[in-house]
């Protein structure tokens, strides 16, 4: 819990709904209608990292 509480007071447009519900939604935790939705790591990677630097930088 307390985890979250640091995130929260670091956004800058913190929305309690918004951000628990994307929160939840992204772990894998929340409602999802559609179900067996998992977070694809590889996929989010070369859509958002082609070089690895973000990868490489928080390892």
């Amino acid at each position: 819990m307390l985890c979250y509480i640091y995130f929260q007071k670091q956004l800058l447009n913190y929305d309690v709904a918004s951000n628990w519900g994307n929160w939840q939604y992204l772990g894998g935790v929340g409602a999802d209608p559609r179900g067996l939705r998992q977070f694809n790591l590889q996929k989010q990677s070369q859509q958002y990292d082609l070089d690895g630097q973000f990868v490489e930088t928080w390892q």
